[in-house]
C-alpha cells in the first residue's frame, strides 16, 4: 500500500465496518475501532513498517489486509460489494508467502471479530482461548500454524 491509497482505505474499511461489526459494538467500540483505523492512525503504521496489500478491481481499491510485523493480522477487509470473490483469500496468500520468505516460523495470531471468525476458519485459523472484550472491541484470538 503507498501512502497515496490511505484515504481509499479508509473509506473501505469503514463501510464495511459499519455494515458487518458496528452493529455488534456499544458506542465505545465503534469509536475506539475507528480511531485505530483512522487516516492518521493508517499512515503511522505504514511508517512503522506495517505490512499493507490492497486489492484493485477497475482502478478501486476493494480489498486490504494489513499485517504487524512478526506475525499479527491486524486487519483484512473486503468490501461489502466484492465478498466471497476470492479476494480475501488471495490477499491472506500473499501475506503467508511474503512471511513464509521472510523464514517466518510460529504462529500469526489474529483478533477476529465475531463476525469474521468463520472466514478465518476457512484460511486455517483456530480459536485461540475465549471472546475478549478490550475498550468495547468484542474480538476472538486466534492463530494459524505458518506451514513448514
Amino acid at each position: 500500500m503507498a501512502a497515496s491509497d490511505i484515504p481509499a482505505v479508509f473509506i473501505l474499511v469503514r463501510a464495511a465496518f459499519a455494515r458487518d461489526v458496528a452493529p455488534g459494538y456499544g458506542a465505545d467500540g465503534v469509536q475506539n475501532f475507528l480511531e485505530y483505523v483512522s487516516q492518521n492512525a493508517l499512515a503511522l503504521r505504514l511508517r512503522k513498517g506495517h505490512q499493507t496489500w490492497v486489492a484493485e478491481q477497475d482502478k478501486a481499491i476493494v480489498g486490504v489486509l494489513q499485517l504487524r510485523l512478526p506475525r499479527h493480522l491486524c486487519m483484512l477487509f473486503v468490501s461489502p460489494d466484492c465478498r466471497y470473490s476470492g479476494i480475501a483469500r488471495s490477499l491472506w496468500a500473499l501475506a503467508v508467502q511474503s512471511l513464509q520468505a521472510r523464514g517466518e516460523r510460529g504462529v500469526v495470531t489474529v483478533n477476529s471479530s465475531p463476525y469474521a471468525v468463520e472466514a478465518y476458519r476457512r484460511f486455517g485459523f483456530t480459536c485461540d482461548g475465549g471472546q475478549t472484550n478490550v475498550g468495547g472491541i468484542v474480538s476472538q484470538p486466534m492463530v494459524f500454524a505458518l506451514p513448514g
